[in-house]
């Protein structure tokens, strides 16, 4: 659930802000000390230190019900960038106007501010240039589907060619499909792992074609990846959007050191050429779900830790790996490929046995859609 804070500094102002809160699930509202008990809210001193706590603290969103110089100068020393900062709303307290005022696309503040516009009967101000012409956001875009945007130096490159009606080239990764209508600007290209028949997207013409020239006599402005894998470094123009479809599964011995099995997992992905970011479970047997070496790998990249039991991994149907000395020590012949099955993870690496330590790497199919409305999850 997003968290979202919202800071009034009147009285009408706090009774706006918690209008907002009664509509806006995961919002709260603050008040200046010296109203804060008129208003029944939690009080500030200084609006910068709030600020401030509300950025340390991983807000998604920040709410300012008064003016736009407050807001600037409030959140001023805090702003980083556009892929880590959240979304930034000022509300006049006439609710008149919602202005999206930081992190647009990435943060949301875009859409945070027409959702605030419609509780409270305003006009939504958005001046990014894509949303002022009229065309496709792809940072948003990736953002609202809850992918990483690997590159975001490349975002300018792609937004840039969409706003002067160029084609943009998109290609998609393992297990990666497409539904919706494809933006008009937009080319399928074809790529060694585009595994998408599906939906209604057009079909493919090859690198360099234009929906006018299927002969490659036209060159593409800017090109898209989405998909798992790690950008090339043969292709360095390419914006990578990185999909969170991959499952790692896992077994080790009792006692196994954390590194050998960081190592182990880090080699595999490397060699299947997918990044990190696109991990959105690790899967192993409950046994391990205590094992130092399991729980530190999952911690270190914030991978969701997924358990099964012996009997749901040997419920698993499929070819899989097996070894009666597993077997006898946890109750089922296999733990890294059955626990990939429980995740509904097609297997890209089959069992790959290291110094104690077993790991293999699946993908879950991952459909994306360009009606707008979100992604998916997966775990």
């Amino acid at each position: 659930m997003s968290q979202i804070a919202i800071a009034g500094f009147t009285t009408n102002g706090c009774v706006l802000a918690q209008k907002i809160v009664s509509e806006l699930e995961g919002a709260r509202a603050w008040a200046p000390h010296r109203i804060s008990e008129e208003v029944g809210l939690p009080g500030f001193d200084s609006v910068g230190a709030w600020a401030g706590e509300a950025f340390a603290h991983g807000c998604d969103g920040i709410v300012f019900v008064g003016a736009c110089g407050i807001a600037v100068r409030a959140i001023a020393p805090y702003v980083t960038s556009k892929m880590h900062d959240p979304a930034v709303v000022c509300v006049d307290e006439a609710g008149k106007w919602a202005i999206s005022l930081l992190s647009g696309h990435v943060g949301g503040a875009n859409d945070l501010a027409r959702r605030i516009a419609r509780i409270v009967g305003a006009t939504p101000v958005v001046t990014t240039a894509t949303d002022v012409r009229g065309a496709f956001a792809i940072d948003e875009w990736a953002s609202r589907q809850g992918l990483v945007i690997a590159n975001p130096q490349l975002i300018k490159h792609v937004s840039g060619a969409l706003l002067e009606g160029e084609h943009v080239g998109v290609r998609v990764g393992r297990q990666v499909s497409l539904t919706g209508e494809l933006p008009a600007e937009f080319v399928r290209e074809k790529c060694a792992s585009d595994t998408n028949d599906a939906g209604d997207i057009r079909k493919p013409y090859p690198a360099g074609a234009t929906p006018d020239s299927a002969d490659a006599s036209h060159v593409l402005h800017a090109h898209v990846h989405i998909g798992p894998e790690l950008p090339c470094e043969n292709d360095p123009d390419t914006l990578h959007l990185i999909t969170r479809n991959a499952v790692v599964g896992v077994g080790c011995r009792h006692g196994c050191e954390p590194a050998t099995l960081q190592d182990c997992v880090e080699a595999a992905m490397v060699g299947l050429g997918l990044a990190s970011e696109s991990v959105c479970a690790l899967a192993t047997i409950d046994l391990k779900a205590a094992e130092p070496a399991v729980v530190e790998l999952a911690a270190k990249h914030g991978w969701l830790l997924r358990t099964f039991s012996a009997q749901a991994l040997a419920a698993q149907s499929g070819d899989f790996a097996s070894s009666e000395f597993v077997r006898a020590h946890v109750g089922v012949d296999n733990v890294c490929e059955r626990a990939l099955a429980c995740c509904e993870a097609v297997r890209i690496l089959d069992k790959q046995a290291h110094q104690g330590t077993t790991v293999a790497v699946g993908l879950v199919p991952e459909v994306l859609s360009f009606d707008m409305k979100g992604g998916n999850d997966h775990v």
